[in-house]
C-alpha cells in the first residue's frame, strides 16, 4: 500500500505536462509496428469475409500507412522515454505560500465610540454601581446587571484622589471612597487635549466630571472620554 501513492503521483505528474504526453504518444506509436505484426495474419483473415470485402482494401491502405510510418519505431520509442523520464525528473513547480498575517495586538484601551453616537446620561452613583457586585452573587450575575449601564454617560462631582499621566498621553483622575473596611475608586480617563486644565488640579480639589462607563467592578468603576463642567 506504501508504493501506491508515489505511483499515482508519478502518473499525475506525467500527464500534466507536454513533455509526458508527448512521450506517451511516441512511444504507442513506437511499438505499434510489432502491434500491427502480431495482427496481420489475423486481419488477413478478415478482409476475407464478405461483409467486409469490399472495404478491406481501403481499411488495408491505412493500416499499411501507419505501418510504414512506424519504421522509426526504436527512434520514437527512445524519444518518448526520454521526454518521459524528464518529465517524471523535473518536479512541478509549487507556488510559494503566501506569508502569514502579522498579528496586530489589541489595544489595551478601550473601543472609542463615533463621536456622532447619541449620549444616553443617566442618574446614577458610583457605589450603586459597585454594589451590582456585592458578596453573595456570582460573577456572571454581577455582569448581567451591570451589562445595561456599560456606554452610558453619567455627570459626577468628587474630591479628587490623584491625578496620573499615562503614557498613552492621556490623564487618569481618581476619585477615593475609602472606609474602615473597604477602599472604592472611580478612575476617568481624559483626553490629552485637557492636560493644561488637569495640571493645575491639586488633591482634594472638588470636580465635576461628564463621561462614559467602560467598566464596573466590585471596587471600582472607569469612565472613559470625560470632560470638565461646571
Amino acid at each position: 500500500m506504501g508504493r501506491i501513492l508515489p505511483d499515482r503521483q508519478k502518473l499525475q505528474r506525467l500527464f500534466s505536462s507536454k513533455e509526458g504526453i508527448g512521450g506517451a504518444i511516441l512511444v504507442v506509436l513506437g511499438i505499434a509496428k510489432f502491434v500491427f505484426q502480431l495482427v496481420r495474419g489475423g486481419a488477413d483473415a478478415v478482409g476475407e469475409i464478405e461483409t467486409v470485402k469490399e472495404f478491406w482494401p481501403s481499411i488495408r491502405d491505412g493500416a499499411l500507412w501507419v505501418y510504414n510510418a512506424s519504421s522509426l519505431n526504436a527512434v520514437a520509442m527512445i524519444a518518448g522515454a526520454g521526454l518521459i523520464w524528464h518529465s517524471l525528473r523535473t518536479p512541478k513547480a509549487t507556488e510559494k505560500p503566501s506569508p502569514s498575517p502579522v498579528p496586530v495586538p489589541r489595544s489595551e484601551e478601550p473601543t472609542q465610540r463615533p463621536e456622532t453616537e447619541k449620549k444616553i446620561v443617566i442618574d446614577v452613583t458610583p457605589e450603586y454601581l459597585m454594589d451590582l457586585f456585592s458578596v453573595g452573587k456570582t460573577s456572571a450575575q454581577s455582569d448581567r446587571e451591570a451589562a445595561p449601564y456599560i456606554g452610558k454617560w453619567v455627570k459626577w462631582s468628587y474630591a479628587i484622589n490623584n491625578i496620573r499621566v499615562l503614557s498613552s498621553g492621556l490623564t487618569m483622575v481618581s476619585f477615593g471612597f475609602v472606609t474602615a473596611t473597604s477602599a472604592r475608586l472611580v478612575f476617568l480617563h481624559f483626553d490629552v487635549a485637557w492636560a493644561a486644565h488637569l495640571e493645575a488640579l491639586n488633591i482634594g480639589d472638588r470636580i465635576t466630571v461628564f463621561g462614559r462607563i467602560d467598566a464596573i467592578d466590585r471596587s471600582e468603576v472607569q469612565l472613559w472620554s470625560c470632560e470638565l463642567v461646571n
